[in-house]
């Protein structure tokens, strides 16, 4: 999902202030939890997963009590593309 994402930051962070965080290992969380303060912060925060449940949103309000109200999922078994999550992000973002 990294690869993708990045994509989509890039294509938008010429016209909205945006950002990413990712993960490379889910759980236990790092020692270092800065980025709970930089969700903490964001007006708007959008969790994609590859999931129909967002078990990693689910286990990130568990261990930080953060709840991610905003969702992009797809659990088909097919990857995201950068077109798709750009039409569904302005949907967030408009």
């Amino acid at each position: 999902m990294f690869g993708i994402v990045k994509e989509l930051i890039d294509e938008l962070i010429e016209k909205y202030k945006v950002a990413m965080i990712h993960f490379s290992e889910i759980y236990p969380f790092s020692e270092n939890q800065s980025w709970i303060e930089l969700i903490k912060k964001a007006k708007k925060v959008i969790n994609i997963e590859q999931n129909a449940t967002n078990q990693f949103a689910k286990l990130i309000k568990m261990e930080t009590g953060i709840d991610m109200e905003n969702h992009i999922n797809r659990f088909d078994g097919r990857p995201f593309t950068v077109d798709e999550l750009l039409e569904k992000v302005h949907g967030y973002i408009k």
